[in-house]
């Protein structure tokens, strides 16, 4: 059985990362798409997969489903009222 998205994104980021605060378990990470694009980024946080409860609901298929709905509904809102270039 696969492991649920935010499992395997904690293993990605947190693997041979310095810890940036240990007590919440955010990790350093420079090297983001986010960081180097000449477009406007988005970034999307639904929790903190350290946080245990957190973790345990974001391993949820029906809430990870959720979350991304949500997102996609919130960009295809804003959508229309973005200027075209």
């Amino acid at each position: 059985m696969k492991p649920p998205l935010c499992i395997t994104m904690r293993r990605l980021l947190s693997e041979n990362r310095p810890l940036a605060d240990a007590a919440l378990g955010v990790y350093w990470f420079d090297d983001l798409v986010v960081l180097r694009t000449a477009r406007q980024p988005v970034l999307v946080e639904h929790g903190v997969i350290v946080n245990a409860q957190e973790e345990k609901r974001l391993a949820d298929p029906a809430v990870e489903r959720k979350l991304a709905e949500a997102v996609a509904d919130g960009i295809q809102a804003c959508l229309p009222a973005l200027p075209l270039r």
